[in-house]
């Protein structure tokens, strides 16, 4: 979406250069193209430093942060789709996140997950560790035990134990 375009032509028709008009073209060159000329039209389309695009990637970090926590429990979530569906770089999307959650996107994805997981497991005594995983978008057990422990000190079924409320 903030892409920007240069046409660069050879036809010095006032009907191209209209519709470029239309389209948001920053700029119509001729060819044979000057140096200078093309310096300078790629310099007036750049996104202004510490302007265009620290808003923009606010805006975007903004958009992609809000839609991973309404979504953290679906297994597919992940980089590469959001970067689909951003419509940006997984690279970029990636320095985004980190930016702004001071975390790569994968750590702050698990930390959404592990704490919807201690609540379910907190809330609900009967809750077996599998399901609590599933619930929260684990598809593979052993990998969500492992993290778990790690960021807990305890396994799904130790928290759960020593934290749980009766039902």
């Amino acid at each position: 979406p903030a892409t920007r375009y240069i046409v660069v032509s050879g036809y010095d028709e006032f009907t191209y250069a209209q519709e470029a008009l239309r389209l948001n073209v920053e700029d119509y060159l001729l060819k044979p193209i000057n140096k200078n000329e093309l310096f300078a039209a790629l310099h007036a389309a750049a996104p202004k430093e510490n302007a265009g695009q620290t808003a923009e990637g606010t805006g975007l970090a903004a958009m992609v942060i809000s839609y991973v926590q309404n979504n953290f429990a679906d297994p597919n979530i992940s980089l590469a789709t959001l970067a689909v569906k951003f419509h940006v770089s997984e690279s970029y999307l990636s320095r985004v996140i980190k930016k702004e959650c001071g975390k790569t996107y994968s750590e702050y994805l698990n930390t959404l997950r592990l704490e919807e997981a201690k609540k379910l497991l907190c809330g609900n005594s009967n809750l077996q560790s599998q399901e609590a995983a599933e619930q929260v978008g684990y598809l593979n057990k052993h990998y969500f035990f492992r993290i778990f422990k790690k960021d807990t000190g305890d396994s799904p079924t130790e928290y759960q134990k020593k934290y749980s409320q009766p039902t």
